[in-house]
Protein backbone atom coordinates (compact mmCIF):
# COMPACT_ATOMS: atom_id res chain seq x y z
CA UNK A 1 0.00 0.00 0.00
CA UNK A 2 2.29 2.72 -1.13
CA UNK A 3 -0.09 5.74 -0.36
CA UNK A 4 -0.23 4.25 2.90
CA UNK A 5 3.58 4.28 3.62
CA UNK A 6 3.70 8.04 2.20
CA UNK A 7 0.86 8.89 4.85
CA UNK A 8 2.41 7.06 7.95
CA UNK A 9 5.73 9.04 6.75
CA UNK A 10 3.94 12.14 7.04
CA UNK A 11 1.88 12.21 9.60
CA UNK A 12 2.70 12.37 13.42
CA UNK A 13 -0.14 10.14 14.35
CA UNK A 14 -2.21 13.07 16.44
CA UNK A 15 -5.18 11.81 13.98
CA UNK A 16 -5.26 8.26 14.88
CA UNK A 17 -4.88 9.10 18.44
CA UNK A 18 -7.79 11.47 18.48
CA UNK A 19 -9.94 9.31 16.12
CA UNK A 20 -9.47 6.19 18.83
CA UNK A 21 -11.19 8.07 21.47
CA UNK A 22 -14.39 9.05 19.62
CA UNK A 23 -17.05 6.99 19.71
CA UNK A 24 -17.06 3.55 18.47
CA UNK A 25 -19.33 3.77 15.97
CA UNK A 26 -20.49 7.45 13.34
CA UNK A 27 -20.38 8.54 10.17
CA UNK A 28 -20.74 12.13 8.99
CA UNK A 29 -21.04 13.96 5.85
CA UNK A 30 -19.71 17.56 4.80
CA UNK A 31 -19.63 18.94 1.69
CA UNK A 32 -18.54 22.45 0.23
CA UNK A 33 -20.79 25.13 0.67
CA UNK A 34 -20.78 25.78 -2.96
CA UNK A 35 -22.53 29.24 -3.25
CA UNK A 36 -24.52 27.86 -5.95
CA UNK A 37 -21.89 26.09 -7.81
CA UNK A 38 -23.25 22.61 -9.62
CA UNK A 39 -21.57 19.80 -8.08
CA UNK A 40 -19.31 17.68 -10.26
CA UNK A 41 -20.72 15.68 -12.76
CA UNK A 42 -18.27 14.14 -14.77
CA UNK A 43 -15.96 12.09 -12.06
CA UNK A 44 -13.29 9.86 -12.36
CA UNK A 45 -12.78 7.22 -9.10
CA UNK A 46 -8.97 6.22 -7.82
CA UNK A 47 -8.23 2.99 -6.62
CA UNK A 48 -10.20 2.64 -3.40
CA UNK A 49 -6.85 1.76 -1.21
CA UNK A 50 -7.69 -0.42 2.18
CA UNK A 51 -5.00 -1.00 4.75
CA UNK A 52 -5.78 -3.70 7.20
CA UNK A 53 -3.47 -4.70 10.56
CA UNK A 54 -4.01 -7.16 13.14
CA UNK A 55 -3.54 -6.19 16.67
CA UNK A 56 -1.44 -8.80 18.26
CA UNK A 57 -2.00 -10.15 21.97
CA UNK A 58 0.92 -8.02 22.84
CA UNK A 59 -0.08 -4.94 21.26
CA UNK A 60 1.28 -4.60 18.37
CA UNK A 61 -0.10 -4.08 14.72
CA UNK A 62 1.34 -6.49 12.13
CA UNK A 63 0.39 -5.99 7.96
CA UNK A 64 -1.50 -8.54 6.58
CA UNK A 65 -1.42 -7.86 3.14
CA UNK A 66 -3.90 -10.38 1.73
CA UNK A 67 -6.81 -9.08 4.27
CA UNK A 68 -5.60 -4.98 2.71
CA UNK A 69 -5.75 -6.65 -1.02
CA UNK A 70 -9.43 -8.09 -0.43
CA UNK A 71 -10.82 -5.07 1.60
CA UNK A 72 -9.73 -3.14 -1.40
CA UNK A 73 -11.23 -4.92 -3.88
CA UNK A 74 -14.64 -5.26 -2.05
CA UNK A 75 -15.05 -0.97 -1.48
CA UNK A 76 -13.93 -1.06 -5.39
CA UNK A 77 -16.73 -3.51 -6.65
CA UNK A 78 -19.12 -1.19 -4.36
CA UNK A 79 -17.74 1.96 -5.69
CA UNK A 80 -18.18 1.35 -8.72
CA UNK A 81 -21.33 -0.53 -8.89
CA UNK A 82 -23.35 2.58 -7.05
CA UNK A 83 -21.55 5.00 -9.29
CA UNK A 84 -23.08 3.34 -12.29
CA UNK A 85 -26.37 3.55 -10.58
CA UNK A 86 -26.36 7.13 -10.85
CA UNK A 87 -27.89 8.48 -14.05
CA UNK A 88 -26.68 12.16 -13.11
CA UNK A 89 -22.99 11.17 -13.38
CA UNK A 90 -20.52 10.13 -15.82
CA UNK A 91 -18.00 8.23 -14.57
CA UNK A 92 -14.90 8.11 -16.41
CA UNK A 93 -12.28 5.09 -16.25
CA UNK A 94 -9.03 5.97 -14.57
CA UNK A 95 -6.37 5.75 -17.67
CA UNK A 96 -3.22 3.83 -17.65
CA UNK A 97 -0.93 6.14 -15.65
CA UNK A 98 2.85 7.15 -16.07
CA UNK A 99 5.46 6.62 -13.35
CA UNK A 100 5.65 10.02 -12.63
CA UNK A 101 1.49 10.46 -12.77
CA UNK A 102 1.04 6.95 -10.18
CA UNK A 103 3.00 8.75 -8.24
CA UNK A 104 1.00 12.61 -8.72
CA UNK A 105 -2.00 10.75 -7.48
CA UNK A 106 -0.63 8.55 -4.39
CA UNK A 107 0.35 12.18 -2.95
CA UNK A 108 -3.21 13.62 -3.56
CA UNK A 109 -4.23 10.52 -2.09
CA UNK A 110 -1.87 10.73 0.91
CA UNK A 111 -2.65 14.30 1.26
CA UNK A 112 -6.60 13.63 1.37
CA UNK A 113 -6.27 11.02 4.26
CA UNK A 114 -4.72 13.62 6.53
CA UNK A 115 -6.91 16.65 5.05
CA UNK A 116 -9.79 14.61 5.29
CA UNK A 117 -9.58 13.20 8.99
CA UNK A 118 -8.51 16.63 9.98
CA UNK A 119 -11.38 18.21 8.88
CA UNK A 120 -13.76 15.55 10.13
CA UNK A 121 -12.47 15.94 13.42
CA UNK A 122 -12.37 19.55 13.71
CA UNK A 123 -16.28 20.17 12.36
CA UNK A 124 -17.06 17.72 15.01
CA UNK A 125 -14.69 18.38 17.89
CA UNK A 126 -13.45 21.68 17.05
CA UNK A 127 -15.58 23.72 19.59
CA UNK A 128 -16.69 27.01 18.92
CA UNK A 129 -13.21 28.14 16.88
CA UNK A 130 -14.39 25.88 14.37
CA UNK A 131 -17.90 27.42 13.67
CA UNK A 132 -17.28 29.15 10.97
CA UNK A 133 -15.77 26.06 9.08
CA UNK A 134 -19.18 24.41 9.68
CA UNK A 135 -20.95 27.28 8.41
CA UNK A 136 -18.79 26.99 5.26
CA UNK A 137 -16.60 24.08 4.38
CA UNK A 138 -14.03 25.03 2.47
CA UNK A 139 -11.15 22.68 2.77
CA UNK A 140 -8.56 22.08 0.35
CA UNK A 141 -5.59 20.21 -0.42
CA UNK A 142 -4.41 23.30 -2.16
CA UNK A 143 -4.24 22.36 -5.75
CA UNK A 144 -5.92 19.91 -8.11
CA UNK A 145 -4.62 17.68 -11.11
CA UNK A 146 -4.60 19.29 -14.00
CA UNK A 147 -2.70 16.68 -16.06
CA UNK A 148 -5.88 14.01 -14.75
CA UNK A 149 -8.81 16.08 -15.94
CA UNK A 150 -7.03 16.69 -19.05
CA UNK A 151 -6.31 13.20 -19.63
CA UNK A 152 -10.35 11.93 -18.53
CA UNK A 153 -12.06 15.25 -19.16
CA UNK A 154 -13.16 14.53 -15.38
CA UNK A 155 -14.07 17.35 -13.14
CA UNK A 156 -13.51 15.47 -10.04
CA UNK A 157 -12.01 12.38 -8.53
CA UNK A 158 -13.47 10.08 -6.16
CA UNK A 159 -11.51 8.83 -3.51
CA UNK A 160 -11.87 6.21 -0.69
CA UNK A 161 -9.20 5.12 1.61
CA UNK A 162 -9.79 2.78 4.59
CA UNK A 163 -7.70 1.65 7.59
CA UNK A 164 -9.02 -1.72 9.82
CA UNK A 165 -7.68 -2.83 12.96
CA UNK A 166 -8.26 -6.92 13.26
CA UNK A 167 -7.97 -8.36 16.70
CA UNK A 168 -6.15 -11.41 16.44
CA UNK A 169 -7.50 -14.57 18.32
CA UNK A 170 -5.17 -14.25 21.23
CA UNK A 171 -6.02 -10.39 21.51
CA UNK A 172 -9.84 -11.34 22.21
CA UNK A 173 -8.34 -14.18 24.57
CA UNK A 174 -6.58 -11.95 26.40
CA UNK A 175 -9.44 -9.08 26.23
CA UNK A 176 -11.55 -11.35 28.12
CA UNK A 177 -9.47 -11.79 30.67
CA UNK A 178 -8.65 -8.59 30.91
CA UNK A 179 -12.50 -7.52 31.58
CA UNK A 180 -12.74 -10.16 33.88
CA UNK A 181 -10.11 -8.40 36.06
CA UNK A 182 -12.02 -5.16 35.54
CA UNK A 183 -9.68 -3.76 33.18
CA UNK A 184 -10.35 -2.66 29.16
CA UNK A 185 -8.27 -3.02 26.45
CA UNK A 186 -8.79 -2.04 23.03
CA UNK A 187 -10.02 -4.24 20.26
CA UNK A 188 -9.93 -2.66 16.67
CA UNK A 189 -11.83 -0.40 14.93
CA UNK A 190 -12.44 0.69 10.79
CA UNK A 191 -12.04 3.71 9.51
CA UNK A 192 -13.36 4.68 5.83
CA UNK A 193 -12.85 8.23 4.24
CA UNK A 194 -14.68 8.76 1.33
CA UNK A 195 -14.73 12.14 -0.92
CA UNK A 196 -15.23 13.89 -4.18
CA UNK A 197 -11.91 16.55 -4.68
CA UNK A 198 -12.10 18.91 -7.44
CA UNK A 199 -9.67 18.15 -10.62
CA UNK A 200 -9.34 21.98 -10.78
CA UNK A 201 -8.29 23.45 -7.73
CA UNK A 202 -7.70 20.85 -5.02
CA UNK A 203 -11.14 22.27 -2.85
CA UNK A 204 -13.11 19.06 -1.38
CA UNK A 205 -16.39 19.24 -2.61
CA UNK A 206 -17.86 15.87 -0.82
CA UNK A 207 -16.61 14.34 2.41
CA UNK A 208 -18.06 11.29 4.22
CA UNK A 209 -16.26 10.08 7.49
CA UNK A 210 -17.02 6.78 9.31
CA UNK A 211 -15.09 5.24 11.95
CA UNK A 212 -16.81 1.57 13.32
CA UNK A 213 -15.70 -0.84 15.86
CA UNK A 214 -17.49 -3.83 14.73
CA UNK A 215 -17.23 -2.91 10.89
CA UNK A 216 -15.11 -5.28 8.61
CA UNK A 217 -14.15 -3.86 5.69
CA UNK A 218 -12.83 -7.32 4.45
CA UNK A 219 -16.29 -8.63 4.15
CA UNK A 220 -17.51 -7.63 0.54
CA UNK A 221 -21.21 -7.73 1.42
CA UNK A 222 -20.65 -5.41 4.71
CA UNK A 223 -18.17 -2.61 2.39
CA UNK A 224 -21.27 -2.65 0.03
CA UNK A 225 -24.40 -2.07 2.11
CA UNK A 226 -22.34 0.61 3.58
CA UNK A 227 -20.74 2.09 0.50
CA UNK A 228 -24.79 1.96 -0.57
CA UNK A 229 -26.10 3.77 1.90
CA UNK A 230 -23.04 6.58 2.06
CA UNK A 231 -23.76 7.76 -1.98
CA UNK A 232 -27.30 7.87 -1.24
CA UNK A 233 -25.89 11.36 0.20
CA UNK A 234 -23.86 12.41 -3.06
CA UNK A 235 -25.43 15.09 -3.97
CA UNK A 236 -27.13 15.35 -7.30
CA UNK A 237 -24.18 15.93 -10.43
CA UNK A 238 -24.46 19.27 -12.16
CA UNK A 239 -27.18 20.63 -9.84
CA UNK A 240 -26.59 23.56 -7.07
CA UNK A 241 -25.72 22.45 -3.29
CA UNK A 242 -26.09 24.18 -0.40
CA UNK A 243 -23.17 24.28 1.91
CA UNK A 244 -23.28 21.63 5.12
Amino acid sequence: MVMFDRWMRWSSGAIFSLALATASAQGYVHFKHSGGTPFPAALVAAQPEVQVRELTAAGSLEKVPQWADQASKGIAAALNGVLAGRSDLTTVAMPKLTDAEQDSLEDFLATYWVVGQNAHLMMQFGGSAWAHKRNKFDYTLGEGLPWLREKTGADAVVIALGDDIVSSGGRMAMTVLAAAAGVGLPTGRSIILFGVVNLHNGDIAWLHYDQSGVRDLKNAESAKVMTEAVFKTLPEGGKPVKGK
